[in-house]
């Protein structure tokens, strides 16, 4: 074997000087395991939106509840939707639709719960058997897999020409059912009297 030419050692050596600064480079610029300290999400917006729309499907695929808001902000340490100028549309099969609308509010991470605050008004449109329903309130909460709306803050309830108030309500929408809570006072007019409302309202104390 011939011995090897001073060009050949001179490129070897000039190949493991360059996969020897190679690897020291990669091993200064590698983050060092001991300093690293795991990223915690924190309680601010992760992405913005405007003019959203948000269709929350029944178990049947349909539309049950549909969303608008204005403007929302999702949180990235507890995922929740903040949402501004809400308005939430409940549609039951065979019962008429109900909305509620507020200044803001939060959906919670599942989409299975919907806060409202100031201002909220819930209406649930005239059937055959009941004249339109109006309730006020500084709150309420949506329950998705319930198709529930109610509240534990006081209540104006307008249902036709009676007039009620109340310290919370509850209204099943699937049941077509409104449960008025706490101090309940008002005025029932006598044609609310001839309908399912009778039936239907209750109060505890």
């Amino acid at each position: 074997m011939s011995p090897a030419s001073p060009a050949s050692l001179l490129a070897t050596a000039l190949l493991a000087s360059i996969v020897g600064g190679t690897y020291w480079l990669v091993q200064k610029t590698l983050p060092n395991q001991d300093t690293c300290t795991k990223y915690v999400k924190r309680h601010i917006p992760d992405y913005y939106v405007d003019n959203l729309v948000i269709s929350i499907l029944s178990s049947t695929g349909k539309t049950q509840y549909r969303v608008n808001a204005q403007h929302i902000a999702h949180y990235e340490d507890d995922e929740t939707t903040h949402l501004e100028l809400p308005t939430v549309r409940a549609f039951s099969q065979d019962q008429p639709e109900v909305t509620a609308m507020s200044k803001r509010g939060m959906l919670n991470s599942d989409m299975s719960i919907i806060d409202l605050n100031d201002n909220v008004i819930v209406n649930r449109k005239a059937d055959f058997r009941n004249p339109t329903m109006q309730a006020f309130s500084s709150h309420f909460q949506i329950l998705i897999n319930n198709d529930i709306i109610h509240t534990d803050t006081p209540v104006k309830l307008f249902h036709g020409q009676s007039t009620m108030n109340a310290s919370g309500i509850i209204l099943n929408n699937s049941k077509r059912s409104l449960q008025l809570l706490g101090n309940v006072h008002g005025t029932i007019h006598p044609t609310s009297l001839k309908n399912v409302l009778t039936a239907s309202m209750q109060a505890t104390p």
